[in-house]
Order: structure tokens, then C-alpha cells, then sequence
């Protein structure tokens, strides 16, 4: 046993001999201060189902994650939530198992915002208690008030003095919202709070909360009166008050920083939002917020928004600089994936730095940095299923790891230019569809003709259609008036590659007949609508099951074009790319819902009870390439008189170096593309594989160097725990 004990201790050493002797090439050793540990302390199994991070660091360097547990669902509205959490004493390294604090049969413990009393060592967590059941109901009601008091019911608090050994529960009288009278307010949800260091309210507690309510309208989503606001307490917890004022309506879940000036940096989730997060400041120590802005460079979830938490790191750079940090999911769809956190060196003015995190599916998350090992802690939902179905996990890293993996924050929605020279035209290899005014005479007996194969549109029954009374360019254009609309016959289902494009301008203020006004609508792989909504913020992408997104891009009547390619190798990696008078505006995996809902129909209607005017619908059965789709975009703009930016490079470039000169249908592949797109690009990793080299660096030598690196690792641990 000593033997191999020191056999283990040599071994390194002699491969550095070997590096320096010239035996093996040499490679710069990687910074001795990045940390990289992972950990997966709640994972979802039986009838648990862990979501709703929060975290916390405590004096002692303690880290706590708290959840909650919902019982047989993972739904938000489950009916049994129990209060849960594990705690680090490495920094990090490794989690307790889970330990439940409210775990009783019959009860439900809604989650909220834990905060941390740095001067008197004491861990806060809001939550809310609810009866569930006839006999949990009837137990309580037996009980003293003495009894109840230790068992309290709507807003409550859980406290622990003792770094976590012992936890007692009583009740908080939640403040009401000013700018909703009678509204409490709640911080689920909510972020972590914070504890003032700086300025004549040093000390006091800062948590972030919510106020209103929040019921979507599947039409309109008008009913969504939900706004983010503070609370405060100058008395360490026992007693609260609301901000004198809120977020804009419309804003949810909030996090707040202080920042080296004692400002508070407040971020909210934003209901239909067009990617970004709704920020304010608070100069009075949460009093009052001011300064209301959208940050568009925080491109979070496009749609409903998402969770985001928040951190700081003071003097980061040993410069005195405070270093700004916020994560959720970098996306411009409306699925939850990519999680990334984002880094600001002026204190959110702006984020010039990503890192990617975990690029598939996730959720929520929250940030923690812990003063006493100077490490940043991100917890978050993931999942294969779908965003949280696997349960929690916690990466610790250090500054150095997260600032060399991150790249500059370009927006998802930049492309690279094309090069050569773009000619308009339509390509015609693989195009199945092609209905426009050139057949109008045909409408008078219900068809409208396609110029290509043997697939016809049919006016549906009722519509008022008419033909030759509206030009565009000198050319005839359709004309619906909301009572009808044109189905597609004879194509067949549409399960591989496609692309379509439309030229349309919407004729619809509002919502006719309470319906939802849908464009064109292509049912494809699995569920997946592509639909352009004229009467609702004109474009929207469609999932299955009615939820839907407003587009940000365009909220007029003029005219348009419009481009949607689908690619992928199978329906598990699926991507949707979507154009909008040559602006990329969409860019997307969407795989993970066709492999849930399976493979059905395919392009089926221009879609009923539709007031617009319509010039022009193809449709292909393979994904148009990038060029393919700028020349046919640009062939369309030409025809009608319309605009289609093509971000071609100069045309001086090497014609030979591109696609232009590929024929017979051979064409630039869309999966290559979205491959290299910033949105599914991945942080560096140090274990890329166990090939013979690893970024290019010959195994041995990076072994040689991870090896002196764990060893050293070991015995600064081993001397920390003596």
C-alpha cells in the first residue's frame, strides 16, 4: 500500500520531467485559480420534483440551496409542496443530501426568497403554508394558539441562528402594494435578497417580491397585472415595508444587487416581452424605484420571460472594480434552453461578456457568490424531457474560469454577411408550391391555382375574397376580409426539410369574432405551428397546446416577407430559422416538443377568418439555404415593390470561395450553419475528450500539468480541514 502511495506521488513529477526534457511537446499551464465543481444534489425521482432554486452564503462560507419539492408533479400548480435544501461546507465541492424542513402530510410550503442577516449570522426564508386536506384542516384546528404559532398559516418565515442546526417558523405580516391597494405582496419566485453594506442604510434587508395576479388570456394576454417590486426590513426581519413604488405592469419574478455605491440594481421578468429583462435603480435603499429602462442586450426567453438571478463581486480584478453577474436562458425562442451568465465590468450599464453554462434544456436559476472563497455558485433547473424534468444541479467555478470561457455578448439574432455576389431569383430545384395573382381568374370557382406541381389552394366556404380590386407592384393580389381564408390540398405531409415563404400585409386592427388571426399555418413534425398572426403583433411562432409569442419586429399593416426554414437531421435536433424582410428574427431548436408530440400533417391552411391581403405563397420540401433564401427574397422584393436586406459582404469577395456556383439542387447545408450560431455554442471545456490530443495539446502534457494541479488541489485541502 505505501508503494503505491508513492508510485501515485511520482508519477506526475515524471511527467513533467518528461515535458521539460523535450520527451513531450510543451503547453502553457492552465490558470492555477479557475475552480470548475459540479454537483447534483436534487435529482428528481419518485414522486420528487425539485424546482424554484434559491441560495445563499453564510459568514462561515456555508452554502445553502434551497427548493421545493413537488410532490407527484412538476407543475406549478401541484397540490403538495414541501420545503427542502442541502448545504455545502467545501465552498462547493460537494451538498449534503436533501434535508426537508416542511415536509408534513396534508400541507403545501409555497417557496420564497431566503436572505441572509449577515450582523446577527441568521439564514431568513419566506414562504407561504397552506392546508390541502379535510384532515390536515382538521388537526390544525385542534390545535393551541401557542401550537398554531409554531405552525403558521399564509405568509411565513423560516429562521435558523445556528448556522442551519435548528430552524423555527412564524408568521410575517407581508406588506400591501401601494400602486395595488389591498395586494400582498409575495417573493415567490423572487431572487435571493441582499443585506446593505454601503451607505446610511447599511445592514438593512432588501428582498425582491411581486404584486397583482396573473391569469393569461389565450387571446390577448391582457389579464397578466402582475409587477415587481421591493420589500424592506430595518429591523433585521421582524418587520417589513413595501417600496413606494413598482415595476411597469407586466413585469414578475425580480432580482436586486447593490452595487459599489450602495444603488440598487433591480431586474425583472417580463411578460411578453421581446427579449430582455425590465431594469430600475433605487437610490434610497429600495424606498423608491427610478430610472425604468429595457435592456435589450439581456436576450432572455422571447415570450414570457424567465427567472434571472443576480450577483456581485467586489474588487474581482484586485483593482477595486465590482464585478456584475446575472444568468438565465440566452434565447430568442420561446423554449427554455441555453443558459448562460452574462458579465458587466460598469455595474450593468452594459454586459459585454457571456458565458454559456449548460446550452440544452433549462430553467430557472439563481447566482451566489460566496465572500469567504471568493466563488460563484449558479443553481439551476435542467432537463432532457423537457427543462426541469431531471431536477437541480450546482456549478461553483471561480472568476478566472467563468471570464476565460466567456465570449463577447453578440446579439443571437447577428448572422454572418454573405459573400459573392446575391442574384434575385427563385430557385425552382425541390419548390412544390407557387400560388399567387398570375391564376386569379380561377378564384371565381374556388381554386387558386399553383404555378408549380400538382398541389391547388381551395377557397374556404364563406370567404369574401376578392380578386383584381387590390395591386401590389401592378400585381393582383388576394384580398380576404376576416370571413374566410384559402386551405392547401395535394401536398402531402411535410416531415422532413422545408422552407416557405410569404408576401402579406395585414388588414386587421384587432381580433375578429374573438379569433385568433393566424396568417398561414404550417402543422409540421410534431406539433410545431409556424404562424403569422397579422392581428396580433403581426409575427408569431406557435407551439402546440395554444401558447404562443408576439414578434417584437414589425406591429403595422405594410407589407412584408416573410421566410421559415425547418432543418434537421431528425426530429430530436430540429432547428427553425425565420426572416423577416431579411432580418434574421428567429433561430431555434425546437426538436425536444416534435419528439414529445410525434410526427403529424403538414402544411395545411392559410388559415380561416383571416383579414389580410396575401400576394404570394411558396413552399419547398428541403431547407432553402442561406443564400437561396437572400436571392429568393430578394427575387420577391424586386416583383412587388417590396424591401429584402440581404447582409451580403462586398461583392469584390472570391465568387469561387461560396456556394453560388453549386447546381442541380446542391446546396449549403442549414444544420452546418446553425451549428457555429452563438445560441447553441458552449463554454470550453477542460475534459474535451480522451483523444490523443486535447485542443490541439498532446494528452500526456495536459495530464502532466492536471495531475501536479490535483495533487496540490489535495494538500491545500487536506491542510484547510486540519
Amino acid at each position: 500500500m505505501q508503494m503505491k502511495k508513492r508510485i501515485r506521488k511520482i508519477i506526475p513529477f515524471l511527467l513533467l520531467a518528461a515535458l521539460l526534457l523535450g520527451l513531450l511537446p510543451s503547453v502553457a499551464a492552465a490558470g492555477e485559480d479557475e475552480v470548475y465543481m459540479e454537483t447534483y444534489p436534487f435529482e428528481n425521482a419518485g414522486e420528487s420534483n425539485f424546482r424554484i432554486p434559491a441560495m445563499l452564503a453564510t459568514n462561515a462560507g456555508k452554502l445553502f440551496a434551497f427548493c421545493n419539492d413537488r410532490r407527484k408533479s412538476v407543475s406549478d400548480n401541484a397540490e403538495i409542496q414541501w420545503l427542502c435544501y442541502a448545504v455545502s461546507e467545501d465552498g462547493g465541492e460537494s451538498f449534503s443530501e436533501v434535508r426537508y424542513l416542511l415536509c408534513e402530510e396534508g400541507w403545501t410550503y409555497i417557496i420564497g426568497a431566503p436572505v441572509y442577516d449577515a450582523v446577527h449570522d441568521n439564514i431568513l426564508l419566506f414562504y407561504q403554508a397552506y392546508l390541502r386536506t379535510d384532515a390536515a384542516r382538521q388537526a390544525y384546528a385542534v390545535l393551541t394558539d401557542e401550537e398554531k404559532a409554531k405552525k403558521p398559516t399564509g405568509n411565513a418565515i423560516l429562521e435558523s441562528a445556528d448556522g442551519g442546526n435548528t430552524w423555527t417558523s412564524r408568521a410575517v405580516n407581508m406588506p400591501k402594494a401601494l400602486v395595488t391597494p389591498g395586494t400582498v405582496i409575495s417573493t415567490h419566485g423572487a431572487s435571493t435578497g441582499i443585506q446593505l453594506k454601503n451607505g446610511e442604510h447599511a445592514g438593512r434587508l432588501v428582498v425582491a417580491g411581486k404584486a397583482g395576479s396573473g391569469t393569461l388570456d389565450s387571446k390577448r394576454q391582457k389579464n397578466w397585472q402582475l409587477v415587481g417590486c421591493l420589500i424592506y426590513s430595518d429591523d433585521y426581519g421582524k418587520t417589513w415595508k413595501s417600496s413606494l413604488n413598482a415595476m411597469p405592469m407586466g413585469t414578475d419574478e425580480t432580482s436586486v444587487c447593490e452595487l459599489s455605491d450602495g444603488t440598487l440594481y433591480i431586474s425583472s421578468r417580463t411578460i411578453l416581452n421581446a427579449c430582455g429583462r425590465t431594469v430600475a435603480y433605487s437610490r434610497d435603499g429600495g424606498r423608491s424605484l427610478r430610472d425604468f429602462r429595457f435592456d435589450r442586450s439581456l436576450e432572455v426567453q422571447l415570450g414570457d420571460g424567465v427567472h434571472g438571478g443576480l450577483a456581485t463581486v467586489p474588487n474581482y480584478d484586485g483593482k477595486g472594480n465590482t464585478l456584475t453577474l446575472f444568468t438565465s436562458l440566452n434565447s430568442t425562442s420561446p423554449f427554455r434552453r441555453n443558459l448562460c451568465i452574462w458579465a458587466s465590468f460598469d455595474e450593468g450599464k452594459t454586459w459585454s461578456k457571456k458565458t454559456v453554462i449548460y446550452p440544452k434544456l433549462a430553467s430557472y436559476a439563481e447566482l451566489c457568490y460566496n465572500p469567504a472563497t471568493g466563488l460563484i455558485s449558479v443553481m439551476y433547473e435542467y432537463g432532457i424531457a423537457n427543462c426541469y424534468a431531471n431536477g437541480i444541479r450546482i456549478l461553483t467555478v471561480s472568476v478566472d474560469w467563468l471570464l476565460e470561457n466567456a465570449t463577447d455578448n453578440v446579439s443571437l439574432r447577428d448572422e454572418e454577411p454573405l459573400t459573392g455576389t446575391l442574384t434575385p431569383q427563385i430557385t425552382e430545384a425541390s419548390l412544390l408550391l407557387q400560388l399567387n395573382g398570375d391564376g386569379a381568374e380561377g378564384i371565381a370557382n374556388g381554386i387558386w391555382y399553383n404555378s408549380i406541381g400538382a398541389a391547388n389552394g381551395t377557397v374556404a366556404k364563406g370567404a369574401g375574397v376578392t380578386v383584381g380590386k387590390t395591386t401590389l407592384n401592378g400585381e393582383t393580389v388576394l384580398s380576404f376580409d376576416g370571413t374566410g381564408g384559402v386551405s392547401v390540398s395535394g401536398l402531402g405531409t411535410l416531415t422532413g426539410d422545408t422552407t416557405y415563404f410569404i408576401v402579406y400585409r395585414s388588414a386587421a386592427e384587432s381580433y375578429i369574432g374573438g379569433k385568433e388571426q393566424s396568417l398561414f399555418r404550417s402543422t409540421h413534425a410534431g406539433g410545431i405551428f409556424s404562424s403569422f398572426k397579422p392581428a396580433f403583433d403581426a409575427l408569431c411562432t406557435t407551439v402546440q397546446g395554444g401558447y404562443y409569442v408576439p414578434a417584437e419586429e414589425f406591429v403595422d399593416t405594410e407589407w412584408h416577407i416573410v421566410a421559415v426554414t425547418w432543418h434537421g437531421e431528425n426530429e430530436a435536433d430540429a432547428v427553425l430559422t425565420q426572416f423577416t424582410d431579411g432580418n434574421l428574427t428567429r433561430n431555434f431548436e425546437v426538436g425536444y416538443l416534435a419528439a414529445r408530440h410525434g410526427s403529424t400533417a403538414g402544411v395545411q391552411t392559410i388559415a380561416p377568418d383571416l383579414a389580410c391581403d396575401v400576394a404570394e405563397v411558396l413552399v419547398w420540401n428541403r431547407c432553402l439555404s442561406d443564400r437561396e433564401v437572400a436571392e429568393t427574397g430578394l427575387a420577391l422584393a424586386e416583383k412587388y415593390g417590396l424591401t429584402w436586406t440581404a447582409r451580403a459582404a462586398d461583392a469584390e469577395d472570391n465568387d469561387s470561395d461560396d456556394n453560388n456556383g453549386k447546381g442541380n439542387g446542391e446546396t449549403e447545408s442549414r444544420g452546418q450553419e446553425t451549428e457555429s450560431r452563438p445560441e447553441t455554442k458552449a463554454a470550453p471545456s477542460k475534459d474535451a475528450g480522451c483523444a490523443s490530443t486535447v485542443a490541439g495539446v498532446p494528452c500526456a502534457a495536459v495530464l502532466a500539468f492536471a495531475a501536479l494541479g490535483a495533487e496540490r488541489f489535495r494538500r491545500k485541502r487536506g491542510k484547510e480541514k486540519k
